[in-house]
């Protein structure tokens, strides 16, 4: 292999909330794979998905570009993502990498590669997708509903067994290549901490005896929200959750980053091992965020930071400054491009996305937006709504700007 030509190991889960990692300056939760992964490289702390909800947002991932410029607006059959729109496997593919998908993606029937050459390990099945979307039937515990979280608690779940079976086919993928061979680039998709809001019962004693049990919104928050978060909130019953019910579902989440970031370990600790660790890039993601009760609310599909906010942590030995944290305003659509740019390859063309690299490296871009746009076409009733951020200020659709000072900002 070449210099120059670094392998690329992407990791990209499922619902995390970019606040709940101890790189994040959260007390409590115990990531210490992620943490030393940010203490070796760079973290982005106002990343956004594109799209507050499964499929859309990974199509643009994907694809660098907005979910209503190709289509994707769903997690079903209403929309899907066409074959013919090119994505960042492809261009990578055609700068001579082999371009590997191991796990989650949400692809659909219709093409489960999308540019990818091989994949070797496959998704978690398209049964629970309209169940998702409905909120209702055997999957309840994976959708937005109140059920999701009565039931919160501690025992197996399936998603466990599958991020572990994930995790150990992308390890042996690594430890099994052969410095010979043409520099790869990996994406691993794990599922966690995507409900079933159940962890194992070490993990949730752990947790529920730490976290604090939240209060209840007041009166005085709830009526000043705008309407359409209100029927938000009742169609999804989060008022009716009790206290304890939330503490309990708070443990559990915190329970799936452990676990999470358990996997994250298992990936970088084979990277670390092998000789060609100094040359290998490691950038770990999310599709979007999970409220965890902030505000009372759970799941996605709002653009609250802990909804549409993401995770975005990227190391290079001898690239990237160890330790670094850049509040550059960014989107999950600049990934693809920044991959392209590493490994060399011609960009995409007619793409929103733009590369950060040069971000990641510690040097400034002078024409650098600093803001980023978000959009969702409605889920279980929700009304279509857009979001802009942009530096410090977050605004919606209906055209109320509130101040972002880190925290949850929005409404």
């Amino acid at each position: 292999m070449s210099q120059g030509r670094p392998n690329i190991i992407l990791i990209i889960s499922d619902q995390h909330n970019k606040h709940i990692m101890g790189c994040a300056g959260n007390a409590i939760i115990q990531t210490p794979n992620l943490d030393r992964l940010a203490s070796q490289g760079v973290r982005l702390t106002n990343t956004y998905c594109p799209y507050p909800l499964c499929a859309p947002s990974r199509a643009g991932f994907m694809s660098a570009q907005y979910p209503s410029d190709i289509g994707v607006f769903d997690n079903g059959g209403s929309a899907f993502f066409s074959s013919r729109t090119p994505t960042f496997a492809h261009a990578l593919g055609g700068a001579d990498y082999e371009a590997v998908l191991c796990g989650r993606m949400h692809f659909g029937n219709t093409d489960p590669f999308h540019g990818f050459a091989s994949r070797i390990h496959g998704d978690t099945g398209n049964d629970t997708v309209s169940r998702e979307i409905l909120g209702s039937g055997m999957n309840r515990t994976n959708g937005q509903t109140r059920y999701a979280i009565e039931v919160a608690g501690h025992g197996k779940n399936g998603f466990q067994a599958y991020d572990r079976s994930v995790a150990d086919t992308a390890s042996n993928f690594i430890r099994n290549r052969k410095p010979s061979e043409r520099p790869f680039a990996l994406v691993v998709g794990l599922m966690l901490p995507h409900n079933p809001l159940i962890c194992s019962k070490e993990d949730f004693e752990y947790y529920h005896t730490w976290i604090q049990k939240p209060e209840p919104e007041p009166a005085s928050a709830l009526d000043r929200l705008h309407p359409a978060m209100k029927k938000w909130r009742e169609r999804r019953g989060v008022d009716q959750l009790s206290p304890e019910q939330n503490h309990r579902a708070i443990a559990a989440y915190y329970g799936l980053v452990a676990e999470l970031d358990r996997n994250v370990g298992r990936i970088t600790e084979t990277i670390r091992s092998g000789d060609q660790s100094e040359n290998t890039v490691i950038i770990y993601t999310s599709d979007h965020g999970d409220m965890c009760c902030d505000h009372g609310m759970w799941w996605k599909s709002s653009f609250y930071e802990g909804s549409a906010g993401i995770p975005l942590i990227a190391s290079w030995p001898g690239h990237f400054p160890s330790g670094t944290v850049d509040d550059s305003v960014a989107s999950l659509i600049d990934v693809g491009p920044t991959l392209l740019d590493i490994a060399g390859a011609p960009p995409l063309p007619d793409v929103s996305g733009r590369s950060l690299l040069r971000l990641l490296q510690g040097q400034s871009i002078p024409d650098w937006p600093d803001q980023v746009f978000c959009e969702y076409a409605g889920l279980l009733g929700d009304q279509p709504s857009c979001m802009i951020r942009s530096e410090r200020w977050n605004s919606q659709h209906r055209g109320q700007r509130t101040e972002d000072r880190g925290q949850n900002a929005i409404n």
